[in-house]
């Protein structure tokens, strides 16, 4: 079994994301309103988002958009930190900056605290640890073992875009390559492959009582699947510390 590292001094991760599928007692257009007025002195005004563009009687059925954020709020103090809001959804978010896994932790932690306080969430249908990795290079060249074949030749994979799932326990793991994607930045272009593995459950009871264990579980099983597609010089590039 492939060792872990604790952290990477070349972190290739370009944002993080947790999400909060919920059911609720109250009213969806309340919720937004309910959330806000707990956190406004921490955020910028909110960002409407364009799914408010679509009626919500149409949102409120549509499985498609049930669980979309409806406003973004990015935090005074740091840019790189987000919060969307949705009627049956709260998506916490670290884009660029990563600071590591015990800095999101703490950030989701107080504000789930404060969730908790508004009410409204009734119960938790799914979790979701969600990151987003950056290489400015093909990493099925070069980083990786991955190898498609066809007819028993090795295609090229010049433009390609792989998607799949793993399961483990209770959690799954959709994980999306792709090897000619762009990033864009302020100011700059670069163009190069993600990495990107969605870790989900559905069993989510007593969620604020046991949110740590949920989140930390679904942080174990993304970061190990992770480092598996990992060749080891890769990991040695990315100069990993060990416990």
């Amino acid at each position: 079994m492939k060792k872990i590292p604790i952290k990477l001094d070349s972190c290739p991760i370009i944002e993080s994301v947790f999400e909060i599928r919920f059911d609720s007692d109250i009213d969806r257009e309340v919720v937004f309103p309910l959330v806000y007025s707990a956190i406004e002195k921490d955020f910028q005004p909110p960002q409407p988002l364009q799914v408010l563009q679509i009626p919500e009687n149409i949102r409120s059925i549509d499985p498609n958009l049930q669980f979309q954020p409806s406003y973004r709020l990015v935090s005074i103090g740091d840019p790189n930190v987000s919060l969307q809001i949705g009627p049956r959804v709260i998506v916490f978010g670290f884009t660029r900056d990563y600071k590591g896994w015990e800095a999101f932790l703490s950030y989701v932690t107080k504000y789930l605290g404060v969730l908790e306080g508004t009410k409204v969430i009734r119960s938790v249908q799914r979790i979701g640890f969600r990151v987003i990795n950056f290489f400015d290079w093909d990493i099925f060249r070069k980083g990786t073992d991955l190898k498609i074949s066809l007819a028993g030749k090795e295609l090229p994979l010049l433009d390609t875009s792989l998607r799949t799932v793993f399961e483990d326990g209770d959690y799954k793991s959709t994980v999306n390559v792709i090897n000619n994607a762009t990033l864009n930045r302020p100011l700059s272009v670069r163009v190069g492959s993600i990495i990107d593995i969605d870790t989900s459950t559905t069993h989510c009871d007593e969620f604020f009582s046991n949110f740590t264990r949920y989140m930390g579980k679904a942080h174990d099983v993304e970061k190990s699947l992770f480092f598996s597609l990992l060749s080891d010089e890769l990991i040695l590039k990315l100069k990993p510390t060990y416990q």
